[in-house]
């Protein structure tokens, strides 16, 4: 039997409303067939999304393997479980409701066919899809990201991120790192990500015009679940590169800026969510810039330089609320 290139891992749980279309889009590779295989991981379901998958593949006649978690293990896991068991020396990570252009794999693998070994990820331009009646439609512009001399501050970067599905991952720096935390449930990918960076992995880019991943945003995604918890794990991302930087005395001014701005837009989210949690933040960015000033707004810095930036956050949480009950009358 051929050894496959890629290993397309699909982690499924109840997504039969999705799952036809996201093989379709699979299947629909202008890559080898031989040189593919398609690794369905099943998380707990309780629909019918592992038989409809199943179905599509064997009359697609494609390399498939069917998997199962114990059940509700999460991304992290359910990944991990597909990848250690397939064979390609390049793997694509995709949901259950993602799309990929035909010429994705084919493009992205020709460029990972050049690079040398320390070549960790291979990635292209994205898009997002939005839910407009009946049909799906582009929302904002592609992201193109960008990942130059300083990689773990451009991953970290709001509108730099590199979504799972738009990259092909090396095999042998999945092992190197051990693939996914599974404790983690949030924003996982991005922890994975620097991690490869940390350890010296190079992230390159298969330009490409157009998107060549779709991204489909709709009430279920998992990153709209919770805020909180979706602040508490950018948090714990920009700590782990912090920390890393401060290793390898490496922490200048420069990204010393870059962690503190960071740092005070989750703050702002944290003081109208988890009072706690809130000062705590404060307490940790005043480890990195004593003076505890705001980027911006322009306002909150004013009223930062007069009573402090705790008390100014709390001031301007009470007024948006203020103006929230009064908006509602």
């Amino acid at each position: 039997m051929t050894t496959p290139e890629v290993s397309v891992v699909l982690p499924v749980r109840n997504a039969r409303r999705w799952i036809g279309d996201t093989l379709a889009s699979v299947l629909a590779q202008t890559l080898d067939p031989a040189a593919l295989e398609v690794i369905v991981v099943d998380d707990g379901s309780t629909d019918d999304t592992t038989e409809a998958a199943r179905a599509i593949l064997e009359a697609a006649g494609v390399v498939h393997l069917f998997l199962a978690t114990a059940g509700g293990a999460g991304p992290s896991a359910a990944r991990n479980l597909g990848w250690t068991r397939g064979r390609g020396a390049w793997v694509q990570f995709l949901d259950g409701d993602d799309l990929v252009e035909p010429a994705k794999l084919a493009h992205q693998l020709d460029v990972a066919r050049r690079s040398g070994d320390d070549v960790a990820v291979v990635f292209s331009a994205w898009g997002e899809l939005v839910e407009v009646g009946d049909a799906w439609r582009p929302g904002a512009r592609p992201v193109r990201p960008v990942v130059g001399a300083d990689p773990l501050r451009d991953l970290l970067g709001d509108d730099n991120f590199i979504a799972t599905g738009s990259q092909l991952f090396r095999r042998t720096w999945l092992e190197r790192v051990g693939g996914f935390d599974e404790r983690l449930r949030l924003v996982e990918d991005v922890d994975l990500m620097l991690r490869i960076a940390v350890r010296g992995g190079r992230f390159v880019d298969a330009a490409s015009p157009t998107p060549l991943f779709w991204y489909r945003r709709h009430a279920a995604s998992t990153s709209r679940q919770s805020r909180l918890q979706f602040v508490n794990a950018r948090a714990r991302n920009l700590r782990l590169v912090e920390d890393h930087w401060r290793t390898e005395r490496a922490l200048t001014p420069e990204r010393v800026a870059f962690l503190t701005a960071a740092y005070f837009a989750l703050a702002r989210t944290l003081a109208d969510e988890d009072a706690d949690a809130f000062d705590a933040m404060t307490r940790h960015i005043a480890t990195l810039d004593p003076s505890l000033l705001p980027p911006g707004p322009p306002a909150l810095r004013a009223l930062s330089r007069v009573c402090g930036y705790r008390r100014a956050e709390r001031l301007t949480r009470r007024c948006r609320r203020w103006l929230r009950r009064a908006a509602r009358r």
